[in-house]
C-alpha cells in the first residue's frame, strides 16, 4: 500500500473513532447536548478537528516504531510485525473507549469531562461499587462494546496485510527510513497543533457559551492526559504538612474577615458601563508614577492622578491565565496550579459578568493574540461570557506582530464592540504589545536602551495607544455613565528589580478611572496591601451588590481590611505584608527573596502556609 495512503486512511480512522464517541456521546445526553439548538450542536464535529489531529498525532508517534519495522522486514516477520501493530491499535482504542465511556457514565453527576480525579474512587473500590447503578454497569459495559465493536470493524476494513514488495533492500530501507522521518515530524507537528509559538490546548476545542458543547468538542482522551500531566505536577500536601487544617482555618477566617458596611463610596452611580482593560506584563515599577522611570507612561500617570488607584496591588501569580482567574473570578493562585486548566474545577466558582447578568449587564472578552495559552479563552466561556473574540476576529490583514496586534488596533476593534453593544455592558479587553517579544511598530523601539528596552519601550508604546483609546471614549454618549479600571495580569522584570520572585516583581497597578469617580476621591490611592482576588469584592461593594460568591475577595476600601498579600509561582510561593515580603522555593528550600527580619520569618512563612493549605484544601474537593 502506498505511504501516503495507509497515513490518510490512519487519520480518517481515529478521525471516525472520535467521532463515533461524539455522537454515542450526545445520543445519551441529548437533553444537554441539544439544549442550544441543532445549529450550535453541528459545530462540535467542526470545531473538534484540531485536537483531535492532535491526539492522533500522539499516536502515530506511539506507531511509528512498529510502522518502521513492518516496512522493513519481510516474510513471516513482516506478518507478525503487523498482528503486533494491529493488535496495538486494538489497546490503544480499548483504553480511549474507556475513558470516554467512563466520561459518559459521570458526566450526568460531575457535568465536567474524565479527568484524574477519577483515580480518588477507584482507589476505593467499595465505594465505586457501592455507588454506581446497575444502569451504569450496563451503559459501560454496552458502550464499551459499540465503541470496539466500531473500531475493529473499521480498523478491518481499511488495512489489510500486504507481503512484501520486490525492492531493492537497501533502496527499501533509505525510503522506509527517510519517510518514517517525515512522518515523525508531521505526527510532532500535529501534535502540538502546528507551527505556531503556544502549543495547542483544549481550549482550541471550545466554542460555545454552553459548557456542555465544549466537553463534547474537546477530545476525552486528550483531556483525561492532559489533566494527568498537570496532576503529577502538584505535590502541595507535602510542602504544607507543616501546619494544621484547624490553626490554618483560625488564620485564613482572620484574613479574610473585614467591616461589610462602610461610606468610603467613590462610584457616582450604581449601575454603571464597566469597561476593563487587563494590561499585559504591567509591572507598577516600570510606570513612571513609581519614581522609578521618567516619562515611561506619561498618559497613565495623569489618570492615576484623576482616578482611585492601588499602589501595594499585587498579581496572583506570574502568568495571564491565572491572572484572569484572580482578577475575575475573585480566586488566589496556589503553587504548580491554574485553575483555567481544570475546567472541572473552575466551573464551580462564579465570575464577575455571571455576578452582573441578573442586573442586566452584557460582557464580552477580547484578545488580539491567541486565547488557547492557558485555556483563558475556554475559561470565559465556561463562565457564559456572552462573546469571547480572540486574533481570528480581526482583519487579517492588519500589521501585527509575532503574538499580537498591536495595542492600537486592539483597541480601534473593542470601540466598535462597545459601541454595538446595549447598555449596562461589562467589556474586557487585554492588551499585548507589552509581552515579550514586544509586538509594536517601529519607531516606539528606540526610547530605552539596554536590556530591558523591550518592555520599557512597550510599556510607553502601550501607553500612548491607551490614551488614544480613552480619548475616543469621550467622544461616545455611554462615556459619562462608565467606570474604567485599568488592571495588569501580571508583573515582571524591570531595570530596578531582576528578581522574579521579589515582591515588586508581582506589584502591579489598579486603577478605577472615569467620569464616575466621586470628586472627593479623584487621586485616592488605597494604599493597601492587596491582591488580584480582591478586585471583585471592591467593585460589587461599589456597586451595592453582594459579593458572597467570592469568599476569597476582600473589599479594599474597608476600613478593616487586612494588610496582606499571597502570590504563588510553578516553584513556590511568597507573600507581602507590612513588614516586608519574601518568597520560599519550594524545591529546593530555600528563600529566593526575603526582607523579613529573623525574629519575623517564621512568622510569615507559618502565616503563608496555613493561608494556602485552606485554600488547597477547597481546590481537592471542588
Amino acid at each position: 500500500m502506498d505511504s501516503s495512503k495507509q497515513v490518510l486512511k490512519f487519520i480518517v480512522f481515529w478521525w471516525l473513532v472520535f467521532t463515533f464517541q461524539r455522537v454515542l456521546f450526545s445520543i445519551h445526553h441529548a437533553d444537554l447536548v441539544l439544549s442550544s439548538g441543532w445549529g450550535e450542536f453541528l459545530g462540535v464535529f467542526f470545531q473538534s478537528f484540531r485536537l483531535d489531529l492532535a491526539m492522533i498525532g500522539f499516536i502515530a508517534l506511539a506507531t511509528l516504531p512498529f510502522w518502521l519495522l513492518y516496512h522493513l522486514s519481510k516474510g513471516k516477520m513482516r506478518k507478525i510485525v503487523w498482528q503486533v501493530m494491529k493488535w496495538e491499535q486494538i489497546i490503544i482504542l480499548l483504553l480511549i473507549s474507556m475513558i470516554h465511556v467512563g466520561e459518559i457514565n459521570a458526566y450526568g453527576e460531575w457535568m465536567h469531562k474524565l479527568s484524574v480525579r477519577v483515580f480518588n474512587h477507584l482507589i476505593n473500590p467499595d465505594e465505586v461499587f457501592r455507588t454506581a447503578t446497575g444502569a451504569n454497569y450496563f451503559f459501560f459495559f454496552l458502550y464499551v462494546f459499540l465503541e470496539m465493536l466500531f473500531g475493529i470493524k473499521v480498523l478491518k476494513k481499511m488495512f489489510r496485510f500486504e507481503p512484501s514488495h520486490s525492492v531493492s533492500p537497501i533502496r527499501n530501507s533509505i525510503s522506509v527510513l527517510g519517510m518514517t522521518v517525515v512522518l515523525g515530524g508531521l505526527s510532532f507537528l500535529s501534535a502540538r497543533g502546528g507551527w505556531q509559538p503556544i502549543p495547542i490546548g483544549i481550549n482550541s476545542a471550545m466554542f460555545s457559551v454552553n459548557p456542555v458543547l465544549n466537553d463534547v468538542s474537546v477530545n476525552s482522551t486528550y483531556f483525561f492526559l492532559h489533566s494527568l500531566r498537570l496532576y503529577g505536577k502538584v505535590e502541595l500536601d507535602h510542602y504544607l504538612e507543616e501546619v494544621t487544617l484547624e490553626e490554618s482555618n483560625e488564620f485564613t477566617t482572620e484574613v479574610l474577615s473585614y467591616t461589610a458596611d462602610h461610606t468610603a463610596v467613590f462610584l457616582a452611580e450604581k449601575r454603571p458601563n464597566i469597561i476593563v482593560v487587563v494590561l499585559e506584563s504591567w509591572a507598577a515599577d516600570a510606570i513612571s508614577y513609581s519614581g522609578l522611570h521618567d516619562g515611561t507612561t506619561p498618559h497613565f500617570d495623569k489618570m492615576i492622578s484623576e482616578g482611585v488607584y492601588c499602589s501595594e496591588f499585587y498579581a496572583a501569580a506570574g502568568t495571564s491565565e491565572i491572572g484572569n482567574a484572580a482578577i475575575f473570578g475573585g480566586y488566589p493562585a496556589l503553587p504548580q496550579v491554574s485553575l483555567t486548566m481544570h475546567p472541572e474545577k473552575s466551573r464551580k466558582l462564579k465570575s464577575l459578568n455571571q455576578t452582573l447578568k441578573p442586573y442586566g449587564y452584557y460582557s464580552s472578552y477580547l484578545f488580539g493574540g491567541d486565547l488557547k495559552y492557558g485555556n483563558i479563552g475556554g475559561y470565559f466561556l465556561d463562565h457564559q461570557f456572552d462573546k469571547v473574540m480572540d486574533e481570528k476576529d480581526f482583519d487579517p490583514g492588519l500589521e501585527r506582530g509575532v503574538l499580537n496586534v498591536y495595542d492600537e488596533d486592539l483597541y480601534k476593534k473593542f470601540l466598535q464592540e462597545i459601541n454595538q453593544t446595549k447598555e449596562p455592558f461589562l467589556q474586557i479587553a487585554f492588551s499585548g504589545s507589552t509581552h515579550s517579544p514586544y509586538d509594536i511598530p517601529e519607531k516606539w523601539k528606540h526610547f530605552w536602551k539596554g536590556d530591558e528596552a523591550g518592555i520599557m519601550n512597550s510599556i510607553r508604546y502601550a501607553d500612548h495607544a491607551l490614551y488614544e483609546f480613552v480619548e475616543n471614549c469621550r467622544k461616545e454618549e455611554w462615556f459619562e455613565h462608565t467606570l474604567f479600571v485599568f488592571v495588569a495580569d501580571h508583573g515582571r522584570t524591570t531595570p530596578t528589580n531582576q528578581n522574579a520572585t521579589a515582591a515588586s516583581y508581582f506589584r502591579v497597578p489598579l486603577l478605577f478611572w472615569g467620569p464616575l469617580i466621586t470628586e472627593e476621591f479623584r487621586g485616592f490611592d488605597m494604599d493597601k496591601i492587596a491582591t488580584q482576588s480582591d478586585f471583585v469584592a471592591t467593585l460589587l461593594y461599589q456597586m451595592e451588590i453582594p459579593s458572597d460568591d467570592y469568599p476569597w475577595s476582600r473589599d479594599i476600601m474597608s476600613p478593616d481590611f487586612y494588610p496582606f498579600a499571597v502570590y504563588s509561582s510553578s516553584l513556590g510561593y511568597g507573600c507581602k505584608d507590612e513588614d516586608g515580603d519574601m518568597f520560599w522555593f519550594m524545591n529546593a528550600e530555600r528563600f529566593t527573596a526575603n526582607t523579613f527580619s529573623e525574629e519575623q520569618i517564621n512568622e510569615k512563612m507559618d502565616k503563608t502556609r496555613k493561608y494556602l493549605k485552606v485554600l488547597w484544601e477547597e481546590f481537592k474537593a471542588l
